[in-house]
């Protein structure tokens, strides 16, 4: 057999599609290999945030003012985190001012806002926004944020006095949200016997 009769248009024909299919098997074997690992379940490598069972650490807060301080023998600490850019923050100032006016007649708890900016920034908020709480920034920055776990605002934290995590609640505060908040700490007064009732009164 000569070339030329080897190459007829035939020939050509079969030994392309033998190696399409040599092609096409190799990208089977590729792929199914890529969907084995696909299926692997995968390890989250975003940072754990802080819950309940954790210990928030207050030290390196800086004061915006000379009245800024918590009671540091109150039983629970009550900690609003935020920004001064956060959207959200903005939309729950007015949730957690309302929480702090229906509690504050329990001498149980105390009242910590942290802002994660600057202090110049955290003053321009505070002058927009009018917290009613003590408010602080964090003189160490990202590695305050990492040491008690602070990803993303803004977050309602009720501790002990020891800083053990209680309860965590992210994001935007409902109204709802905001009136669970309120009977916690209400809760936690009538722990350690005050005489008060969870409407907020006395009896």
């Amino acid at each position: 057999m000569n070339l030329r009769q080897y190459f007829t248009s035939r020939n050509v024909y079969y030994a392309f599609l033998h190696f399409a299919l040599f092609v096409l098997a190799i990208q089977v074997v590729v792929l199914s290999g890529q969907n084995r690992q696909l299926k692997q379940p995968r390890v989250s490598t975003r940072p754990a945030s802080i819950a309940a069972g954790d210990s928030l650490t207050l030290s390196g807060l800086v004061a915006t003012n000379r009245i800024a301080r918590w009671d540091s023998t109150a039983a629970s600490r009550i900690v609003f985190v935020f920004t001064a850019h956060c959207p959200f923050c903005k939309q729950t100032m007015p949730i957690w001012n309302r929480i702090v006016r229906e509690t504050k007649h329990s001498q149980a708890v105390t009242y910590i806002g942290i802002c994660l900016d600057s202090e110049e920034q955290t003053k321009n908020f505070m002058a927009e926004q009018k917290p009613e709480f003590p408010v602080f920034t964090a003189a160490e920055g990202e590695d305050f944020i990492k040491r008690n776990k602070l990803y993303g605002v803004p977050q309602t934290i009720i501790t002990s006095a020891k800083g053990t995590v209680r309860r965590v609640w992210r994001g935007l505060l409902s109204r709802e949200k905001g009136i669970q908040v309120t009977r916690e700490i209400l809760d936690s007064a009538f722990d350690h016997n005050e005489p008060y009732n969870k409407a907020g009164g006395k009896p």
